[in-house]
């Protein structure tokens, strides 16, 4: 489950081919990426031209703040902060010349002394990067997680897209509110994340590709400012096995052009054959600036679950939208009820090596559910990591894909829940191997790291995202995470969404951090949907049992819970052949200004009005339908009137739901 830490970032896009790291330190701990100059000032502490007995450039309280030349790790000296009041909160910060829409990678070497505070779920020391607008006002931030307690150097890092409005951004050093303990921090950087220059996008699943079936690939220039105005070429180019070419075709890039889009001869895709896709940008004087290159595997003979290229997910030869619930129990009264209630997937969170996994899985099958099977937790260093059995984690993984890839309840592997973009050369070796062991199934994994998502393009099938505004955020923080995740993954891989059916209190212990009502779940549901939401995987069944600070709830709170749940539940189940099957059609909606979110599809000669409106008062709007036609609401939040050819729909605040527009004349 995410903390709702990470601010909403526009998409900037990251390379699709091997990058390199100029930062040791960085490229040990971050992955591959290469990075500019440390735009710190002072980064370890050493400096102090003016004599104050106080590192320059730094902003910080001196009460709390000094040198340490024992505790250090490296240079002479570490700066050592002390907090030993609660109710204190101050921070350790530095002005940063950050450029808006630039990626940029930030660290700090951190040491900690009985860092503790009150809520269990905010505490630690760390760095995060911060930024404000021109009037000073607070846009957002990187908030990577802070370790706790007393431990060594230890290094912690984000990453972080600048927004288009930031005027000003600053890093800050700091024990986590309400934190009591010592901290020593030393070795800052904040450096610019440098994006290669050639990026290529495929539509393929694992690199297959249906015969017969015309493919194209979005490749993107991506220019300094000193190129902005320069002519670049991109040569692509099929080449069979032995390396010879079957296909070549240049494009240009003129000036502020970034975008452009390759296709194959559609002859070329009529056979199984293997092909290895190679693009290579050439600068305006011809030479070789960066070269990406692809498997290209031609097939008839497709996964039996895979993705097909409008992104839905394929079981047995027949599209599947999952519908599905986070849970705990897995006991035939758990399974045969959130079956009834019309979903079909579930995702044990805490599997992996749990009790009676066969059992498990055969129970899903009883109740006709398909199971993400959880390998989350293979991960040597993260918390639930079950060291006991003496194996790697990939060792560990290995045993449950052989076990269970045959198994008729399964639809896919649950590869990453929320690991940050640090374990993202892990997760692509635990991906090769699923993939490699597991032709038949996909992987999924959920983040909440918005505007880094791209980091994780080549190490899953499936992207999730699991937006959870209720109480302190608005609800349209489904439909933003929707969208920019969508744009991340350059509409080439699914985007799952998470929406939230639990209250933050089960987890803060704060009464005021309450659930979602029963329109506001359906809104979240449907603002997802509207925006292109491929699957709905709701969480959590789990925490419906549960109350403040995690206690048992009592058993009418679970019931009027899940009531809610169940109603949306059947509701979606009845729509899921439309979202399959339907073709998105254009409507005139007056007026243009409004609330409410709207996608229109028809199918078999039907239209479907799905609707959300996030906002706290009714909304109303008009649709200039091609025909009239019989009105069928799914809910009693959306009604809808007639008035000549134009349908008056009014949408209660914070809801949402669907009309089913049936009888066309």
């Amino acid at each position: 489950m995410a903390r709702i830490v990470s601010s909403l970032l526009p998409v900037f896009a990251l390379a699709s081919g091997l990058l390199f790291c100029v930062s040791d330190d960085a490229q040990k701990h971050y992955g591959t990426v290469k990075l500019g100059e440390n735009l710190i000032v002072n980064p370890s502490f050493e400096e102090d031209n003016d004599g104050d007995n106080f590192p320059d450039g730094w902003n910080l309280p001196h009460e709390l703040c000094t040198w340490d030349e024992v505790e250090k790790r490296s240079g002479k000296r570490s700066l050592r902060f002390t907090n030993t009041d609660s109710n204190v909160y101050r921070l350790i910060t530095q002005v940063v010349p950050c450029k808006p829409k630039r990626r940029y990678y930030f660290a700090v070497w951190v040491k900690g002394k009985e860092i503790n505070g009150k809520d269990q779920w905010d505490q630690g020391a760390g760095i995060c990067l911060e930024w404000q607008d021109a009037k000073g006002n607070w846009l957002g931030g990187s908030y990577p997680e802070c370790p706790e307690g007393t431990f060594d150097w230890r290094r912690v890092e984000g990453a972080a897209l600048i927004p288009e409005n930031a005027a000003r951004v600053s890093v800050v050093l700091y024990l986590r509110r309400t934190n009591t303990g010592t901290a020593w921090f030393d070795d800052v950087e904040v450096r610019e994340i440098l994006p290669t220059p050639l990026q290529v996008f495929l539509p393929t699943y694992r690199g297959l590709w249906r015969i017969g079936m015309p493919i194209s690939a979005n490749v993107e220039v991506v220019r300094t400012d000193e190129e902005r105005d320069a002519t670049f070429r991109v040569r692509s180019q099929l080449e069979e096995e032995e390396g010879k070419p079957v296909w070549s075709k240049d494009i240009t890039f003129p000036p502020r052009v970034s975008t452009r889009q390759f296709a194959p001869p559609i002859n070329l895709l009529s056979k199984p054959t293997v092909y290895q896709w190679r693009f290579v940008l050439l600068s305006p004087k011809g030479k070789k600036v960066d070269e990406v290159s692809h498997p290209l595997r031609l097939t008839n003979q497709m996964p039996k679950v895979h993705v097909d290229e409008k992104l839905r997910l394929i079981v047995d030869g027949k599209p599947f939208f999952p519908l599905g619930l986070y849970l705990g129990p897995t006991e035939d009264e758990h399974l045969a009820r959130i079956a009834e209630a019309g979903f079909n997937t579930i995702l044990c969170y805490g599997y992996g090596v749990g009790k009676d996994p066969e059992g498990y899985m055969n129970r899903a099958q009883k109740h006709g559910l398909k199971v993400i099977y959880s390998v989350k937790d293979f991960y040597e260093g993260t918390q639930y990591f079950p060291k006991w059995f003496g194996k790697s984690g990939l060792e560990l993984a290995k045993e449950y894909v052989l076990k269970f890839r045959h198994h008729p309840a399964l639809l896919a592997w649950y590869i990453n829940d929320e690991l940050p973009p640090t374990f993202v050369p892990r997760l692509k070796a635990m991906y090769d191997l699923v993939s490699e062991l597991d032709l038949d199934h996909p992987t999924f994994q959920v983040l909440y790291q918005i505007g880094e998502l791209a980091y994780y393009f080549e190490c899953t099938d499936i992207i999730g995202v699991d937006p959870y505004p209720v109480p302190s955020r608005p609800l349209t923080m489904v439909s933003d995470w929707t969208k920019s995740a969508r744009e991340e993954m350059r509409h080439r891989k699914p985007v799952w969404v998470v929406p939230q059916i639990f209250a933050h209190s089960v987890y803060t212990n704060k009464p005021e951090e309450r659930e979602p009502t029963l329109g506001e779940k359906r809104c979240m549901a449907y603002l997802a949907l509207i925006h292109g939401a491929n699957g709905l995987i709701f969480y959590s069944y789990f925490d419906l049992f549960r109350d403040v600070g995690g206690k048992r709830a009592e058993n009418e709170v679970f019931e009027r819970r899940w009531g809610e749940v169940r109603q949306i539940g059947r509701e979606l189940s009845s729509l899921v052949s439309v979202l399959l099957e339907g073709k998105a059609i254009s409507v005139k909606v007056e007026p243009t200004e409004t609330p409410i979110h709207l996608l229109c599809l028809r199918r078999n000669g039907e239209i479907y009005v799905i609707a959300a409106n996030p906002s706290d008062k009714e909304a109303e709007v008009v649709l200039s339908m091609p025909l009239k036609a019989d009105v069928r609401s799914s809910s009693e939040a959306l009604k809808a009137v007639w008035k000549g050819q134009k349908l008056h729909l009014t949408v209660a605040p914070k809801d949402g739901g669907f009309l089913q527009l049936g009888n066309l004349h």
